[in-house]
């Protein structure tokens, strides 16, 4: 994932990286460089029911703003367990 990552900020791309997991976060990171993750829950703002706190129809809130302006949206263990329910909480975002 860092390695994708990596290739679109030297293509220019706005992306951002997310994972379910804070240790997985972590781990997506180059030193020297802007490359890092949140998880998946900070990113979205989820709520303890995986519900987002954040109302999409507000550009002026700043994870909201900076969401609606990403052009690759990465997620790291897309596989996991955690990532099964966080898939089924983004379903009408």
């Amino acid at each position: 994932l860092t390695t994708v990552y990596l290739w679109c900020l030297l293509h220019g791309k706005r992306c951002k990286a997310a994972a379910p997991t804070g240790i997985a976060s972590a781990n997506v990171s180059l030193e020297g460089t802007d490359i890092k993750a949140s998880t998946i829950h900070n990113t979205f703002d989820f709520d303890g029911n995986m519900k987002t706190n954040l109302d999409f129809a507000k550009l002026s809130h700043p994870k909201v703003a900076e969401l609606m302006g990403v052009e690759v949206l990465l997620f790291d263990e897309w596989g996991t367990q955690e990532a099964v329910r966080i898939r089924e909480s983004l379903v009408g975002l």
